[in-house]
């Protein structure tokens, strides 16, 4: 196998073999020191090649690495663990974090990463915070091979830790998911294949970036989540839950980030977080000009998403589609305890009995979603399907029109809560009306 020199301006090698009982330690720090990188190595895996050799190339420091994998010997979409290699990729990527927040290199906590064989490759160990002496680490384990979207994940996770808590080290900052899977997602899918480095797989005939490709691909059939679902999401126990999910993040981060000022207010809450008790009073002060309440940033997201679909494509979706989407729409998920000494079950009930049994506040919450993605049905409907999509943005619009006078009307109003009861009523016969004729038109579509 040819040998291979990389003068990356990575930093000294630290590693060097110290030859224990178990094999050798080979470790190597980045360019700037941040990043240090350990395997331990099996004295049998020390003989396939030589341990990687500092030598001086053009001035610059540089390493001598004799590849143990060539292309074709891996699993697609997944990467192979070398420290060296390791340690340059860590810094493009910090690169990349950097110039898409605007902040400048100044680091004050290390990352160590540790090669683990033991580990499966779908295993990834949480971030763990070390105290002593000398400040501030952060450890983080990784596998042999692992999946080329998992390591710069778990890198940038590491990355945006560091950075939200150079403010408050005392405190584990509240990183919200979003801002972690979407960054990643957006630094992975607008950087050349080169920003993971790899023995044998330097080499590319072609550069692609992926840009919102992933995202287009995923959102043709569905709607993308809406903010609470970003913020606080069910289930991501599949892969393609993950995925859509990673998408819809970069959606949304790629959308903050094009707001006026939106790349100052992302590093701002950033820096913020590990100072505060949440992230959400963080995402709202630091992104005051743009969003008075998480209400607010629902009805952007929900526009903002209705906008994106509109750009992607002109075809209407199947009317059973749209009255599947309808139903999940019109339909509130709820937890049910049947009995005392057993965990919830997960139900559904209507749109209409969350508006007649709630309160005012929690069933605006819910009125509010529905007719967000409503909004994007309307847009997704063929004409035949639309007239009852209308109705329904109408009859819930109106609602929270009557709603919010009654409200603003206030002590003015003689007996304003039973102005409430019959204007409760009212809108939830609507609604009854429009589902009993919603049932029929599903009766007249062809079965799948």
């Amino acid at each position: 196998m040819r040998s291979l020199i990389l003068a990356m301006g990575i930093g000294l090698i630290a590693g060097a073999a110290c030859a224990q009982a178990g094999g050798r330690m080979v470790s190597a720090s980045s360019v700037s020191g941040q990043f240090i990188v350990h395997e331990r190595q099996s004295f049998a895996a020390a003989q396939e090649g030589p341990a990687p050799v500092e030598v001086t190339t053009m001035g610059s420091p540089a390493f001598l690495l004799r590849p143990r994998l060539l292309r074709g010997e891996t699993n697609a979409g997944t990467i192979v663990l070398e420290p060296p290699l390791l340690a340059v990729s860590c810094e493009r990527i910090k690169a990349s974090v950097l110039a898409t927040l605007g902040l400048k290199d100044s680091w004050r906590s290390k990352i160590e990463l540790w090669i683990n064989h033991d580990l499966a490759s779908a295993d990834m160990s949480t971030l763990a915070a070390v105290h002593d002496r000398e400040g501030t680490s952060y450890h983080l384990e990784l596998p042999k091979e692992v999946r080329q979207q998992t390591l710069a994940r778990a890198i940038i996770g590491a990355l945006l830790m560091e950075i939200a808590s150079r403010n408050d080290a005392g405190r584990t900052p509240d990183l919200p998911l979003w801002l972690v899977d979407g960054l990643s997602a957006h630094v992975m899918a607008n950087s050349p294949p080169t920003l993971l480095l790899q023995p044998g797989l330097l080499g590319r005939d072609r550069v692609v970036l992926e840009g919102q490709s992933s995202i287009r691909r995923l959102v043709v059939d569905r709607a993308p989540l809406s903010f609470q679902q970003l913020s606080w999401p069910d289930s991501l126990k599949s892969d393609s839950d993950k995925e859509f999910y990673r998408a819809c993040s970069q959606l949304f981060v790629e959308e903050l980030l094009d707001l006026k000022g939106g790349r100052d207010s992302l590093r701002e809450m950033t820096l913020q977080l590990g100072g505060a008790l949440n992230w959400q009073t963080v995402f709202l002060r630091a992104f005051r000009p743009h969003f008075a309440s998480l209400l607010a940033v629902e009805k952007w997201w929900g526009v903002t998403c209705i906008d994106f679909k509109k750009s992607q494509s002109t075809e209407f979706a199947t009317a059973r589609e749209v009255m599947r989407e309808m139903r999940d729409t019109l339909d509130v998920p709820v937890k049910v305890r049947l009995e005392a000494q057993r965990m919830p079950s997960e139900a559904r009930i209507t749109l209409q009995e969350a508006i007649a049994s709630w309160s005012v506040s929690d069933s605006d919450t819910v009125v509010q979603r529905a007719l967000l993605r409503l909004q994007l049905q309307q847009y997704r409907a063929a004409p035949t399907l639309r007239p009852v999509v209308d109705a329904y943005l109408a009859a819930l619009a109106q609602y929270l029109r009557d709603r919010r006078e009654i409200e603003r009307k206030g002590d003015t109003l003689k007996n304003a809560p039973a102005q409430i009861a019959i204007l409760k009523r009212s809108v939830c016969k609507k609604l009854e009306d429009l589902d009993q004729q919603r049932d029929k038109m599903a009766k007249l579509q062809p079965t799948e």
